[in-house]
């Protein structure tokens, strides 16, 4: 089963590589940012939503960028979905894999970019890092994003 998915692992582990990257090298781009697991700059807590903002674009365009790569773990998965497709001998089976995808490609989208659940915001209250919620949260829909991006892109590729 995870032959099929092989597209999608890929493109998940890369944009989870670009999630921690990006979010380790902010607050060490400014020496105004505070230190510890904060990141809201110490002299302006009030610039963070437009921070958080700049994060979640960056994440979900990353995502998307990466959905969108050809590189040969693309073309093995779709080698692999084809050939388990064409035992089906039905037509809508390759119509319905790739838009099933697409569509949970898009959702993810769409959580990326609206405020994390409240369970998520207390965790990280609990733990003493309020302000690292939204950037969790929006890294970790966009390595579904990735994933299923990639997945459909493979589902959808042509052998």
């Amino acid at each position: 089963m995870l032959r099929f998915l092989e597209a999608g692992l890929i493109a998940g582990a890369r944009q989870l590589l670009v999630v921690i990257f990006i979010t380790s090298v902010v607050p060490a781009l400014s020496d105004q940012w505070s230190l510890g697991c904060s990141l809201i700059p110490a002299s302006e807590p009030e610039s963070w939503p437009s921070v958080h903002i700049l994060l979640t674009w960056t994440f979900l365009l990353t995502a998307i960028g990466l959905a969108l790569t050809e590189d040969r773990h693309l073309g093995l998965t779709a080698k692999r979905i084809r050939r388990a497709l064409s035992l089906v001998s039905e037509q809508h089976a390759f119509e319905a894999l790739p838009s099933q995808l697409t569509i949970a490609a898009v959702l993810f989208a769409c959580l990326a970019l609206r405020p994390p659940p409240q369970l998520l915001i207390e965790l990280s209250e609990y733990v003493g890092c309020l302000p690292a919620a939204p950037p969790m949260w929006t890294g970790l829909m966009t390595i579904a994003v990735a994933f299923f991006g990639a997945s459909a892109h493979a589902a959808m590729r042509p052998v």
